[in-house]
């Protein structure tokens, strides 16, 4: 696969990353921004290990993290101090998990530089490379002291980069871009969650690098989640209501009969191909919990874009279901 430019930081990326969001394991979480799971389960810190090794191996040089991902910055961080493999880290500040156990939103300037120092002990890095505020709505953003405090910190050399993981809804991550302060935008886009798709032109005019997560649209486009399926007790979508669950099964199944067998081999192909196909995204960042689903989805993902008749088959789905 061509590398893509990161907007323009300089940077250049395969096309798939890697997310651990998947690697956080059996963290369980208290408080009023969320009760229950963290994560999709429980994996063992050598298994976490070996998937991000796995993806460094197979070329992967683009790695998703964050503070709440349980052991998995700490394990990015131990990977890279072995230095068998030179990748870019992305990772975020806002959210964090209390020594108490709860779920905390915080993103005033002194607590994003408390989450700085950490990130930096935990990844044993000097200096980081992208740093993301983590999802902030309107009203944490209030009058824009959080990417004020991301622009000080680059100012002063402690991040090479900065940026926002975004919500699902396209003034945000459009507003972002106004700012003219944003290196880097991370936002989900997917075969059944195309909204974010009108970032895009915006991004591309204004030198900001896409990084997209939820490809798969957490596990729903895998191919594996039937509309009653059980979730394990210690995996976050066993909270998730019944019909939401149910709905999005229904709308992965309406992608399947696209997945031939030849030029498609499997849902997961279609769905990261589809991602790869516009320009203006720079890397793609599915989760994995073991090294052979960080194989498969490189191995799609290196098939590149999918032919235009192709994309106008989905564009045609997507609006039967609603989607656009």
């Amino acid at each position: 696969m061509a590398l893509r430019p990161l907007g323009k930081t300089g940077l250049m990326v395969e096309g798939i990353g890697l997310g651990t969001y998947p690697l956080t394991g059996a963290v369980f979480v208290k408080g009023t921004v969320w009760e229950g799971p963290q994560g999709y389960g429980a994996v063992s810190p050598e298994q976490a290990k070996a998937t991000i090794e796995k993806a460094l191996a197979l070329g992967v040089n683009f790695v998703d993290t964050a503070p709440v991902y349980g052991q998995a910055e700490d394990i990015v961080g131990l990977v890279r101090s072995e230095g068998r493999w030179s990748f870019i880290v992305e990772t975020k500040a806002g959210e964090y998990i209390a020594e108490d156990g709860t779920l905390t939103r915080d993103f005033s300037e002194q607590n994003i530089r408390r989450s700085v120092l950490v990130s930096k002990r935990r990844l044993q890095m000097d200096v980081l490379d992208i740093l993301l505020l983590h999802t902030p709505d309107p009203e944490e953003f209030g009058d824009g002291e959080p990417l004020n405090a991301l622009c000080k910190l680059k100012e002063e050399g402690d991040v090479r980069f900065i940026g926002s993981s975004c919500r699902d809804d396209p003034g945000d991550a459009l507003s972002l871009i106004q700012t003219g302060k944003v290196d880097v935008l991370q936002f989900g886009f997917n075969l059944i969650q195309p909204r974010m798709m009108e970032v895009f032109e915006a991004a591309k005019e204004h030198g900001v690098g896409i990084v997209i997560r939820t490809p798969l649209a957490s596990g729903f486009l895998t191919g594996l989640i039937s509309e009653d399926y059980e979730f394990p007790q210690d995996d976050y979508r066993s909270k998730i209501e019944r019909e939401v669950t149910t709905a999005m099964a229904r709308q992965a199944a309406a992608f399947r009969p696209l997945v031939d067998g030849r030029e498609i081999e499997s849902l997961p192909e279609l769905a990261l191909r589809y991602i790869l196909s516009f320009d203006a995204v720079s890397v793609v960042i599915p989760g994995a919990v073991t090294p052979e689903e960080v194989e498969r989805n490189v191995a799609a993902a290196r098939k590149g874009p999918l032919p235009d008749a192709l994309l106008e088959e989905i564009e045609r789905i997507q609006r039967n279901l609603g989607l656009l």
